[in-house]
C-alpha cells in the first residue's frame, strides 16, 4: 500500500510540476528497520552469553583513546558560481548530534566557515590527538572537480571564489592536500565522510588496506584486530557525479540515511562498522524503490608507518 501511495505521489508531483528539485524524499522506515536487521543481524535474537555493554567494548578492545570529530557544513557561499543549500547545516548539526550523544564523540562543528579556519581545525587535530584516539571527518556542502590542468576533486568553502577568478582553485580545499594533512594526523584511525559532489575523486590514489579484509563478525575480535591497523579510509555519497543536497529544510539522501543508522546504535551486538554502513548505502541505492539518490563509494587512503 504505501509503493501505491508513494507512485501516485510521484505520478501527481510529474504531473503538476510541482516540485523545484529533481527528486523528493520518501522515506520507509519499516523498510529501513528490516534492510538493518538483516544486514547487521540484528534479530539474531537473545545472546546465551553475559554480554558486554557497549560502555565497556572499547576498554575491552584496548581501544583507550578520545573519540574526535570534525563536522563541517556550507550552505552560503560568496560566490555566484555555487548556490544557496538549505540543507548542508541541518545535516551537518544532525550528523554532530548522533556522534555526540549515540557514540561519545567530542564534536568540532563548523558551519559557513572560510578555507583557512577548517584548515586551522585540522591542523589543531594534528597537534593534540595521540595514536589511540580516532577521528571522524565530516563535509556536507558543494564539490568541485578539474578533470584537465589540475586533475583532482575540491571541497568548496564559504569564501571559495569563483572558477574564473580563481582557476587553479587555491581558494578550495584540494583532495590531494587534505589527504596529506590527515595522513600526518598521529591518530591511527580516521574516517573521512564526504557528502559533496564529485566525491569520491577522493579516491584517486587509493591502494589496498589490510584491515578491509577482516571478515570476523565478533565483536571484541573484531575490535581488537581493527586497533592494530593504522587506517585511512573515506566514504563518500558519490563518486563522479553531482550529489543531491535533499528537500529544503530536510536532509541529503546521504545524510538520511547515514542518521538512521547512526541512531540504531549498532543493533544487538552495539557497534556500527564503516562496511555495515556502506551495505546498507548500496542496499538502498542499488533499490529500484528507494528513495535514497546516491552511489556510494568506499576507499581506503594510505599512510607511511612513521616512528610515532
Amino acid at each position: 500500500k504505501a509503493n501505491q501511495v508513494a507512485l501516485q505521489i510521484k505520478n501527481k508531483a510529474y504531473t503538476c510540476k510541482s516540485f523545484n528539485y529533481e527528486y523528493f524524499d520518501i522515506f520507509f522506515e519499516r523498510k529501513f528497520l528490516k534492510d538493518y536487521n538483516e544486514l547487521l543481524n540484528a534479530n539474531a535474537g537473545q545472546s546465551r552469553g553475559i554480554g558486554i555493554k557497549q560502555k565497556d567494548l572499547r576498554k575491552t578492545a584496548n581501544l583507550d583513546g578520545k573519540q574526535y570529530a570534525l563536522v563541517v557544513g556550507t550552505n552560503n557561499y560568496k560566490s555566484s558560481d555555487w548556490p544557496f543549500l538549505p540543507n548542508a547545516i541541518n545535516d551537518a548539526r544532525a550528523i554532530r548530534d548522533e556522534l555526540a550523544q549515540g557514540y561519545g564523540f567530542e564534536v568540532q562543528i563548523l558551519e559557513d566557515k572560510p578555507m583557512d579556519t577548517i584548515y586551522k581545525a585540522i591542523q589543531e587535530y594534528y597537534r593534540i590527538l595521540n595514536p589511540n584516539d580516532q577521528l571522524l571527518i565530516y563535509f556536507a556542502g558543494h564539490g568541485d572537480m578539474e578533470a584537465e590542468f589540475m586533475d583532482d576533486g575540491f571541497i568548496v568553502c564559504a569564501d571559495s571564489k569563483s572558477i574564473e577568478t580563481d582557476p587553479v582553485r587555491n581558494s578550495y580545499i584540494q583532495h590531494s592536500k587534505l589527504k596529506k594533512m590527515v595522513n600526518k594526523i598521529p591518530a591511527k584511525q580516521i574516517l573521512v565522510l564526504l557528502d559533496i559532489c564529485h566525491g569520491g575523486v577522493f579516491d584517486e590514489e587509493v591502494r589496498e588496506n589490510p584491515a578491509s579484509r577482516i571478515t570476523n563478525r565478533n565483536v571484541l575480535e573484531l575490535l581488537r584486530t581493527n586497533s592494530d591497523y593504522t587506517v585511512r579510509k573515506m566514504l563518500s555519497s558519490v563518486g563522479l557525479e553531482a550529489a543531491f543536497d535533499g528537500k529544503a529544510g530536510k536532509h541529503s539522501p546521504f545524510a538520511a540515511y547515514l542518521i538512521s543508522i547512526l541512531n540504531a546504535r549498532g543493533g544487538l551486538e552495539g557497534i556500527v562498522t564503516l562496511t555495515d554502513i556502506h551495505a546498507l548505502l548500496q542496499k538502498a541505492s542499488l533499490n529500484e524503490t528507494a528513495t535514497l539518490k546516491t552511489k556510494p563509494h568506499l576507499a581506503g587512503f594510505w599512510r607511511q608507518q612513521s616512528a610515532w
